[in-house]
């Protein structure tokens, strides 16, 4: 008899722990499913930033190579007008 309670007494205890584990364990596992959608969703923030810098450069170079393009068209302009000013003082 004695033994039919301490083995009673032992299933509950067991059945107690097993609970706790197993709750502890669903915790971590929503506090990880929480985490992991949290860095998702800064990483789609950092996607976007990076989308956002990577456009300003290439806008950027296309300001870049407008400048270029008309700093040689004032070179070649101000070429030829040295040109016909050594032509006419000749």
């Amino acid at each position: 008899m004695i033994i039919f309670k301490n083995n009673k007494f032992m299933n509950i205890k067991l059945t107690k722990v097993k609970n706790w584990f197993f709750s502890n364990l669903q915790i971590i596992t929503f506090s990880l499913l929480i985490f992991a959608i949290v860095l998702i969703i800064k990483q789609q923030n950092d996607i976007n930033n990076l989308s956002n810098q990577v456009y300003s450069v290439d806008r950027n170079v296309d300001n870049l190579r407008e400048n270029v393009e008309d700093v040689k068209s004032n070179l070649n302009s101000e070429i030829d007008d040295i040109k016909t000013a050594i032509i006419w003082s000749h």
